[in-house]
């Protein structure tokens, strides 16, 4: 039977697990995870625990976190686009995407069948991740994504669990999952799209984190496309139901 740990288990594996996530964070700088700590936290729940996907404090979207823009535009590509060829990344006219974005901003509905245009839908929400005041990814993280290239490969999807669920706002997580879990759906039709989880993860990398004051640079790129490859490819391990 997979073994969990909700805010409400109090089993001494969940309370052991809390503790030394507890330890690993006074360890650290700024609040923010060092990769040893990471790894060693990791490595010791798949030691423990029964199922080493399911970890504690695992959240759930209970309300209407995750935007209605992004619903709309997610289930319209869904329902028409999941096939089409090099999804994500064909342009759409600028001047109806920023016709479209004032009509949303206004509250008005956007009848986006209308546009016969699946790229647009595509570019909608490219559009809504990259004018975010703040990167869904959040400002505070920006290092540990930085930094997954120091961590062995086989460690990376249970490490980026760890640390999305223990550092990234629940909101922020919410709406993250949504976007990664549609995005892992796609990855599914790559043979027809040709959009794979490296393909998807160049496009929606610098879309989900950016450095608070420098400019994306070359350096960064790879571990940010890295990071976002392991969100895509790696949804069902990185955002595991209870």
């Amino acid at each position: 039977m997979m073994r969990t740990c909700g805010s409400r288990n109090s089993s001494p594996l969940c309370h052991d697990l809390a503790v030394r996530r507890r330890r690993c964070r006074r360890r650290s700088l700024a609040s923010r995870w060092s990769s040893k700590c990471l790894v060693e936290v990791y490595l010791w729940s798949r030691s423990n625990l029964e199922n080493s996907l399911a970890f504690c404090s695992i959240r759930d979207n209970k309300g209407r976190v995750v935007p209605p823009v992004v619903k709309q535009v997610v289930e319209f590509i869904r329902n028409n686009g999941m096939t089409t060829e090099h999804i994500f990344r064909r342009s759409a006219n600028v001047l109806t995407v920023k016709e479209i974005q004032s009509q949303i901003n206004h509250g008005s509905l956007v009848d986006l069948a209308s546009y016969s245009d699946v790229h647009l839908a595509a570019v909608l929400l490219k559009a809504f991740l990259r004018e975010l005041p703040e990167p869904l990814l959040t400002y505070a993280l920006y290092d540990s994504v930085i930094g997954i290239q120091g961590i062995a490969v086989a460690d990376r999807p249970g490490v980026v669990q760890i640390m999305l669920q223990d550092q990234l706002p629940e909101n922020n997580y919410i709406v993250l999952r949504y976007v990664m879990e549609f995005l892992y759906e796609v990855s599914k039709h790559s043979e027809a799209n040709h959009m794979t989880p490296s393909n998807l993860a160049i496009v929606f990398g610098p879309n989900l984190i950016w450095h608070q004051h420098d400019q994306v640079s070359l350096a960064s790129l790879a571990p940010i496309n890295q990071f976002t490859q392991i969100l895509i490819e790696h949804s069902p391990v990185v955002f595991p139901t209870k």
